[in-house]
């Protein structure tokens, strides 16, 4: 549950105490003046509902002593969210299905005060998987390993956030304008901007049940601008065919490598498209939107794929003669139209969650996902010293002591170029065109931009939109998103203790952690901003490692080495 009004509501730009308090608004438009923005909700709070009910079936099948076969079946029914107090609103269909003729009232192309959050959802999502585990006649030291299986996704719950705050259960005014100056009052009193946004609201909400159209209503409430909208009609699970391929090798009795092709690829995933009401000077975008009854449409689909494939290799020594190790490397690919990967210490968060592109989701978003690493090594080690002497206090002070570390090596990271006045350009035509807050620009001459040497700053190499400066694209790009690459990732972890035996049931440790031990330093990816000209391309800022005494990826203040000094007591 959560109460849109008190999430939305405030004043803005007051240019004095005096006028916040009596709620004067002196200026003539949000660009140059004071103005009042308030948001109203007819549902205070709005209790949501999800289920999910899951069938796993699973069945083993030794064919013979070598060869081994695993089928499995699972079957999901994700339920359409609910609202118990039916406070979901929808167009009554997708966007591009509707009549965009001015003249039809709003209640015809929205349906309020509905029970559930989607226009349909996939009823149930099979899944069947298939495995095998195969040692060959003559060769015991062996294991050929391998299968296939189809896995499915829930929709993030954070979506209905979007649905619940769509028109008419949500509703938000800006108040400005010369005319206000003489209509102060502080709030609830006759005359006061509050109470024009609260009058404001009113006259749409009776101009939405008497079934006005866009004019009628802006005939009696100048304040009322057409209303953005997210739209939701049927959507399917997100759905994942992953398979592998392993052959492991038994070397001798404490050695063991492997080779294993990992691959998945992703299907139904969820996108938003926010230009389906674009316009304004991009190619092949319209002069006005689309819509006029609407400003940016949001729409939700499951219309996204992704891809990967990955060859692991490993390496493993078992506990032996007080030492055990594994290395493992990684050489591979990820590709997707939208990534989930959360931001990373490594470098800005440039993710793109919308469609770049209105017309093609394809041209511009498919591309290296937000956390493909190309080539990737994490190496591990354990190694309890053995106390090997004739005197008895020198074997005490041998033994006992334990060491164990990692080591990080990765490429980079991917990352895009993006142009921030563009955005702000764009944003004045409304209706997507700044896609969610990224403009991709455009790259005329020159090669993608690649900076993987820390100590050289990355060149503005490459030519973006004909010489013709930030800020001028007319276009949505030409660039995909994530085609640049960041700085690589190189991380030492050292972990030294000693076991004191005290009696025969209490065992006192003490030890030390160093986090990053050689002390390097590791770069966050390149400013990313075309139109920031003092800092594009330029590396600004080392990044902590994502290990360290507070847990994996909790930031440390410091990006150099760390110390932790333990004592522990076991009885």
């Amino acid at each position: 549950m959560y109460d849109p009004q008190i999430l939305n509501s405030g004043f803005l730009n007051f240019s004095s105490i005096t006028d916040y308090y009596n709620g004067l608004v002196n200026g003539i438009g949000p660009q140059s003046g004071d103005f009042y923005q308030q948001t109203f909700t007819g549902h205070p709070t709005v209790p949501l509902a999800i289920y999910s009910l899951g069938l796993y079936l699973q069945d083993t099948w030794k064919v013979k002593p070598g060869l081994t076969l695993t089928l499995a079946l699972r079957a999901d029914h994700n339920s359409n969210a609910v609202c118990q107090t039916n406070c979901f609103s929808r167009l009554v269909s997708q966007f591009s299905n509707l009549p965009h003729d001015v003249n039809v009232p709003y209640n015809q192309v929205i349906d309020a005060g509905l029970h559930q959050a989607f226009g349909g959802l996939q009823a149930v999502a099979w899944q069947p998987r298939f495995g095998f585990a195969w040692t060959p006649i003559g060769f015991d030291n062996t294991v050929i390993r391998g299968g296939v299986g189809l896995f499915s996704d829930l929709y993030a719950g954070v979506l209905l956030d979007n649905v619940v705050t769509n028109a008419p259960g949500v509703n938000g005014f800006q108040i400005s304008g010369p005319n206000l100056a003489a209509s102060p009052g502080a709030p609830g009193v006759d005359g006061s901007v509050s109470g024009i946004a609260a009058n404001s609201n009113t006259s749409f909400l009776n101009g939405f049940s008497g079934g006005q159209t866009l004019a009628q209503i802006q005939a009696g409430n100048p304040f009322f601008a057409p209303p953005s909208y997210y739209s939701v009609a049927h959507i399917n699970n997100p759905m994942y065919l992953e398979w592998n391929f392993e052959i492991q090798q038994q070397l001798t009795g404490n050695d063991v490598l492997s080779l294993n092709y990992v691959g998945n690829h992703g299907y139904n995933l969820l996108v938003e498209n926010p230009g389906l009401n674009a316009f304004g000077p991009v190619a092949g975008a319209p002069l006005a939107p689309l819509d006029p009854r609407f400003g940016t449409i949001f729409e939700l689909n499951s219309v996204a794929y992704s891809n990967y494939n990955g060859l692991v290799a490993s390496f493993t020594h078992r506990f032996s003669h007080s030492f055990q190790a594994t290395v493992g490397y990684t050489w591979s690919h990820a590709l997707d139209e939208t990534s989930s990967v959360p931001n990373t210490p490594f470098g800005f968060n440039t993710t793109l969650p919308n469609q770049i592109d209105p017309t093609n989701l394809r041209r511009l978003n498919y591309s290296s996902g937000d956390g493909d690493v190309r080539n990737n090594l994490v190496a591990s080690y354990v190694w309890n010293v053995p106390g090997r002497s004739n005197n008895a206090i020198a074997s005490r002070l041998v033994s006992g002591w334990q060491f164990g570390g990692t080591v990080y090596l990765r490429s980079g990271l991917p990352y895009s170029v993006v142009d921030n006045l563009a955005i702000n350009s764009l944003a004045n035509f409304g209706a997507g065109l700044a896609n969610g807050g990224f403009v991709l620009p455009a790259l005329t001459s020159g090669s993608t931009l690649s900076c993987n040497n820390p100590a050289q700053p990355c060149v503005v190499s490459p030519m973006f939109n004909g010489g013709a400066g930030p800020g001028t694209e007319t276009s949505f790009g030409n660039v995909p998103r994530n085609s640049f690459r960041g700085p690589g990732y190189f991380d030492s972890d050292l972990s030294v203790g000693k076991n004191i035996k005290l009696t025969e049931r209490v065992n006192f440790k003490i030890g030390a952690n160093f986090y990053n031990i050689f002390n390097h330093p590791n770069f966050q990816a390149p400013a990313h901003d075309l139109s920031n000209a003092g800092t594009f391309g330029q590396i600004l800022a080392t990044v902590p490692q994502p290990t360290n005494p507070y847990g994996s990826y909790q930031q440390a203040g410091v990006s150099g080495r760390l110390i932790q000094f333990e004592g522990k007591i076991t009885f």
